[in-house]
């Protein structure tokens, strides 16, 4: 359900964002600012995603891969509409899954990294803490794992930032303070999540105000940091809707993966018949 709605989400803004031009300004308000729910439930999935994917590897080469096959389809399309082509939504998803992995060699390099990182078992059956072992067959001395975790870590807000992806560093910091919420004890995670997503809401309009001339106008730098402030919105629906423990079929776990790249592609295609 919780997918569902960020789809939802998700689809309204798009269609605000590519119809906007030929709409009335209000509808086109409302429609972006419905959208802002969408980013934080996306970046909540993927931090549970994270937490529970028995192959992190696949996980992020599969999404890594639909954001290349989308770029790749959506570019010419958006050219010849004079549409500025830009870095779709899930290279800053697929950039989220390299930084966690990077805080977890940094900060818990004694449990699960990238594909599966275990302790290596003393011949006595006891876990060395100093060497860990990946799946396909080698060890990562712990030094040798912070060092890179820290070159990853740094990398990931630089390649967001070069790059200019959607949310940029604040996607990213989302993504973290929500995978940091999850390792709270159980009855502090909602809390938790809620007071740091605030607070990064509140430096993300403090910085914008700081940073560039303000005003309340569409496609000003502060407009559309004040707009973002009603993501915050999505986390009530996050904690209150309760997801089902049934692990979803294929079909289910696919959908998304056709959806992203046709749904833009219809409303473009709609864009240049309509308008």
């Amino acid at each position: 359900m919780l997918k569902l709605l960020a789809i939802l989400f998700m689809t309204l803004d798009h269609i605000g964002a590519y119809w906007g031009l030929y709409m009335d300004p209000k509808l086109y308000l409302i429609l972006r600012v419905i959208g802002r729910l969408a980013f934080p439930i996306f970046a909540w999935e993927l931090a549970l995603g994270f937490r529970r994917t028995h192959n992190l590897f696949k996980y992020a080469l599969r999404l890594f891969a639909l954001a290349v096959v989308s770029q790749l389809l959506f570019n010419p399309v958006m050219e010849r509409q004079f549409i500025e082509p830009h870095p779709n939504v899930l290279f800053t998803l697929s950039l989220g899954l390299v930084l966690l992995t990077s805080w977890e060699m940094i900060f818990r390099g004694r449990r699960d990294l990238l594909i599966r990182m275990q302790p290596i078992q003393e011949g006595n059956g006891i876990p060395d803490p100093w060497h860990f072992r990946f799946n396909p067959g080698f060890s990562l001395n712990p030094v040798l794992a912070i060092s890179l975790g820290l070159f990853f870590f740094i990398l990931s807000f630089a390649a967001a930032i070069y790059f200019e992806l959607d949310y940029d560093v604040y996607g990213l910091l989302t993504i973290l303070l929500f995978h940091l919420a999850l390792n709270e004890p159980e009855g502090q995670v909602a809390s938790t999540a809620m007071i740091s997503f605030a607070f990064l809401n509140i430096l993300f309009v403090c910085g914008s105000i700081v940073l560039h001339d303000y005003h309340l106008l569409p496609n000003d730098v502060f407009y559309w940091s004040a707009t973002q402030g009603f993501s915050l919105f999505a986390l009530p629906l996050i904690f209150s809707i309760k997801e089902k423990g049934k692990k979803p079929s294929v079909l289910q776990r696919s959908f998304f993966y056709f959806y992203y790249p046709l749904h833009i592609l219809l409303i473009l295609y709609l864009r240049a018949k309509l308008f």
